[in-house]
């Protein structure tokens, strides 16, 4: 097989291993594609609200179950070249969902954000782990709160149904 003929196939497999659960000693890993998306029994949603500045633009991540499976979450940003890890939300219970807001330029520093979920909110390590490689570029934006919220509110509704 010519080398030109193997490319469509490598690049069916690296299709199918992205969208594939990596399971390891710390759970479940999955790469999350989409500012809206829905995965496990959990529910996550991206929005922006500008500020007067780049600088104080910020970033909130809403994270809600659909079920009684997750207990609690955590959310680290990191550095995917150097490693260097940066607790952006300590772990709290999910009761109800929660809202993370982060700055937009911690994006800089750690661009991969890593929500952890627990079933168990004392164990040592999360049941499932979605990461994202940045902040999704479908993410809106929004000039006030009350929009962003909004929004947050119906697109959490929307997906919580699927």
């Amino acid at each position: 097989m010519t080398p030109l003929r193997t490319f469509p196939c490598i690049v069916s497999l690296c299709i199918v291993l992205s969208s594939t659960v990596w399971a390891g000693p710390e759970g479940d890993r999955i790469h999350g594609d989409n500012s809206r998306f829905a995965t496990n029994g959990v529910v996550l949603v991206w929005g922006v609200l500008r500020g007067a500045t780049d600088d104080s633009a910020k970033v909130v991540l809403r994270v809600v179950t659909t079920g009684q499976t997750y207990k609690a979450v955590s959310l680290e940003g990191v550095d995917p070249f150097g490693g260097a890890r940066q607790t952006l939300f300590p772990r709290a219970p999910l009761a109800d969902g929660v809202a993370i807001w982060t700055a937009r330029a911690t994006f800089a520093e750690v661009p991969q954000r890593e929500i952890h979920l627990f079933t168990d909110p004392g164990a040592a390590h999360p049941t499932l782990t979605i990461y994202f490689q940045g902040l999704p570029d479908t993410t809106p934006e929004f000039d006030s709160e009350a929009a962003l919220s909004r929004y947050l509110d119906e697109a959490i509704a929307e997906l919580s149904k699927k």
